[in-house]
């Protein structure tokens, strides 16, 4: 097994279960039939581990180990959890060794055991996800004419709308419905903390015009 780096792993607290003591931990490793030097193709397993209910030290495993990746693909990467734990997510290249194909939104349904593919008709390569706060719908970076522009996507199948179009944004945390910090760079401007404040009225999904948003430095 190769070792971790933080992009490998996502975890979440399950308070369904053994009083919320139980967390349930994605991690992403090449897949171990195949040559690491030829291959690209990783899987993502789920497990889960809880705090015993008295006595012990630490935390115990379920013994119960979940691929929930379809097995027939490229690389994946950037495996999160939305915010409630009940809805994993990830970004997917659809063949194996293919480091330049596009990268698909994918998410898994922990209560429903399904996958759902959410941007197959996108033709952007999604490069992070981050969930909104209800857990309803999800924020993406992806490049766009030499920039990384912060989209929304309510729905799958729908297109992504853009938020922003000022620089190249390299992270996105989203604070509330229409508050987010945002790293932005510009040719002659390192990275820098902004906050984006939405007073537009609102998109919709697919939309690619419009003028660049109010946003101002983080103080």
């Amino acid at each position: 097994m190769q070792p971790f780096e933080t992009s490998d792993y996502d975890l979440t607290w399950d308070h369904a279960h053994h009083g919320g003591r139980r967390v349930r931990l994605a991690v992403q490793i090449k897949d171990k039939h195949l040559n690491y030097a030829f291959n690209s193709r990783r899987q993502i397993y789920l497990t889960s581990v809880h705090s015993p209910s008295s006595g012990g030290n630490g935390f115990a495993s379920d013994g119960d180990v979940q691929m929930v990746t379809s097995g027939e693909h490229g690389d994946v990467s950037a495996i999160t959890f939305n915010p409630n734990g009940t809805i994993l997510s990830w970004l997917q290249r659809e063949e194996n060794g293919a480091e330049s194909a596009r990268s698909r939104l994918v998410t898994y349904d922990l209560g429903l055991q399904t996958r759902t593919v959410w941007t197959e008709t996108w033709d952007r390569s999604p490069s992070a996800i981050a969930w909104a706060k209800n857990s309803e719908s999800i924020y993406l970076l992806a490049e766009d004419q030499g920039s990384t522009l912060p989209y929304h996507l309510t729905h799958p199948g729908h297109l992504p709308t853009p938020l922003l179009f000022n620089g190249t944004t390299s992270s996105i945390t989203p604070l509330g419905d229409s508050r987010f910090l945002l790293g932005i760079s510009t040719l002659t401007h390192p990275t820098e903390n902004y906050i984006l404040e939405l007073h537009a009225p609102k998109h919709q999904d697919g939309d690619t015009d419009g003028d660049k948003l109010p946003f101002s430095n983080l103080i």
